[in-house]
């Protein structure tokens, strides 16, 4: 039994009651006119000997610098934790009520939502069921076919390039040998008696690909929240650990007729229709499956209460970008979590291949923790171009382009940390 070890967890029910704005697309406003499931945000505090370290994770686009400053300041007050301690993460659903003021091209926050959101936060921080011990963990490893690269570079001409109405060779869509992280993992934490206490599990997969526009939705991750919690009781907090999954979608078949496929190519070169309800469901479905199945064949493990102290690093968005950003930093933070091991986070949408520049093969790199200042491309990417490392900028509010020399700058960012 790993006697320095105390778990805490609880959920928050953060789904909406009234329309509000959802954050996701550039383009008319979104309100949540419908809602499909549950909308959370979900806690898990490991308290240990001199590492201990917070997750929460919240069903939004991105979180934000007002409810990151709130959730950290609450966790300050209930856990005795610092900034470095504590992973404020967003799903980044397309589908949820926005909450970060400072991208209004892809979703206004509404400041009474924010506050709602908060005020629910800092009350489920302040429960006092907040109190158990955990003794062992069940770890999960597996592949899920799930996902797919969404950038294709071609360079075949079509009536829109002729047209003059295509910039540049890479398109949004479906490429099968591009670039992702296929690994799904998961880490239950169990009580003396074998009863799950909560559940982190983690993918690379941009949840973009809910059918409908106007309801509220956790996406796939609430399928799969649901699924774990059919599997191991209702009440089980989940959190949700992102990927670098900025340049990953899921997967999905085209369905069209072979003539109409082609016929599209030669019009409008590569694209990739929206999934339909029916789709989405059985794609949702069978990877909330295959989480659960990888969940439940896990093995336990003992638990060591001693982590590698928590350690954060800075470097400015100007660094990177040779223009102005409304979010002034990005920052990496490295903890070390029982069950799950050394996990690396930054505040961006970060690409699949920015894993292998900041961190070992073994470790758990996440992205979209606290306040997000836009998606970070490889240099590789930079000079390719496409939607991540040029046409996404004002989406984000940001002007300029990206400097050279970016991998080198992340790498050294990184080995600040322990």
């Amino acid at each position: 039994m790993s006697e320095g070890i105390r778990l805490a967890a609880a959920t928050a029910d953060l789904t909406p009651s009234y329309p509000v704005p959802m954050g996701g697309f550039v383009g008319p406003e979104r309100l949540t006119k419908h809602v499909d499931g549950q909308l959370e945000a979900n806690v898990v505090a490991l308290e240990m000997n001199n590492a201990s370290v917070v997750f929460v994770s919240i069903d939004t686009l991105f979180v934000g610098a007002e409810m990151t400053s709130r959730i950290q300041a609450d966790c300050a007050a209930r856990f005795g934790v610092a900034q470095t301690q504590t992973l404020v993460l967003a799903s980044h659903t397309h589908f949820a009520p926005m909450l970060d003021s400072a991208k209004p091209r892809i979703g206004l926050a509404d400041p009474s939502e924010v506050d709602r959101c908060a005020g629910l936060i800092s009350t489920a921080l302040r429960s006092e069921t907040l109190s158990a011990r955990s003794c062992v963990a069940r770890v999960g490893n597996g592949l899920s076919d799930a996902s797919v690269n969404r950038r294709l570079t071609w360079r075949l001409p079509n009536a829109r390039r002729l047209l003059g109405r295509v910039s540049g060779d890479v398109y949004m869509c479906d490429n099968p040998l591009g670039p992702r992280d296929p690994r799904v993992r998961s880490c239950t934490w169990l009580a003396d008696g074998g009863e799950p206490l909560a559940i982190l599990w983690s993918f690379a997969c941009h949840p973009v690909g809910y059918p409908t526009s106007h309801t509220a939705s956790a996406d796939y991750v609430g399928r799969v929240r649901e699924a774990l919690r059919r599997s191991m009781g209702k009440s089980v907090p989940v959190v949700f650990a992102p990927g670098c999954m900025g340049d990953v979608w899921p997967r999905s078949p085209d369905l069209r007729p072979a003539p109409e496929r082609l016929l599209s190519l030669a019009l409008y070169g590569p694209t990739l229709r929206p999934m339909e309800r029916q789709v989405w469901d059985h794609w949702a479905e069978r990877f909330a499956a295959e989480v659960v199945a990888i969940e439940a064949g896990g093995r336990r493990q003992n638990l060591d209460a001693q982590g590698v102290v928590p350690t954060m690093a800075k470097m400015g968005v100007t660094d990177l970008i040779d223009g102005e950003s409304p979010v002034p930093e990005l920052h990496a933070k490295s903890v070390t979590a029982p069950g799950v091991g050394r996990i690396v986070t930054l505040s961006c949408e970060p690409v699949t291949e920015i894993a292998a520049l900041v961190a070992r093969p073994d470790d758990l790199v996440l992205g979209y923790e606290g306040d997000v200042f836009g998606y970070l491309p490889t240099d590789a990417m930079v000079a390719e171009g496409g939607y991540e490392p040029k046409q996404s900028l004002p989406a984000f509010n940001l002007t300029g382009r990206f400097r050279q020399g970016i991998d080198q700058k992340i790498v050294s960012l990184c080995a600040q940390l322990t």
